[in-house]
């Protein structure tokens, strides 16, 4: 198959469900992961990108889990045979003031905002060669101002450019790219 293949986390709604149809309006073809638990319908991320005529494979996925992860990224390459980009797109968004702040909390937006975008590469990368590209959602807080009462959102995000400038030093000898995106609020 020649036609290129780019995974996404997060894929049932807003930036990645856009990101979603503009690769199909490219001729990339899609594997999506989406959250079971999120209200959102991933079929409507797959009716349009059809619409977009693109081909769109939506799986589920966890990106707390490492094996949900490398699963989705063995799906892609056994579906479409290759895979070339990985969005790391999946993420939390909750109110938490510091002094209602409890380990759990911090816990669980960083394993999921910060360590779910080094799972996503961490999986993808293992199926990329040469030309192969990685791109992670940050946001405008974190990344460039701070948020009240988000403090493990805005940490989390932080954290994710780091980690795409090291990763980008790091898989540059094997021609992947690594970057990380920084938007505000984006409607969809």
């Amino acid at each position: 198959m020649n036609r290129k293949v780019a995974l996404i986390t997060g894929a049932a709604s807003g930036i990645g469900q856009a990101l979603a149809v503009a690769y199909a309006r490219v001729g990339v073809a899609v594997v999506g992961g989406y959250y079971p638990a999120d209200p959102h319908d991933p079929q409507t991320t797959v009716a349009l990108v059809q619409q977009a005529g693109g081909e769109c494979l939506m799986l589920p996925l966890d990106v707390g889990d490492t094996a949900s992860v490398d699963a989705l990224a063995a799906q892609a390459v056994e579906h479409f045979g290759r895979l070339d980009y990985a969005v790391a797109n999946a993420g939390l968004l909750r109110r938490a003031p510091l002094l209602e702040m409890t380990d759990a909390l911090w816990d669980e937006m960083l394993n999921v905002d910060l360590t779910g975008v080094m799972r996503t590469f961490r999986a993808a990368a293992r199926h990329m060669g040469e030309g192969g590209a990685l791109v992670a959602i940050s946001s405008i807080a974190g990344g460039v101002y701070g948020w009240q009462e988000h403090s493990h959102y805005a940490a989390a995000k932080a954290g994710v450019p780091g980690l795409c400038r090291s990763l980008a030093v790091e898989l540059a000898a094997q021609g992947i790219r690594c970057n990380a995106v920084i938007p505000g609020l984006i409607e969809t």
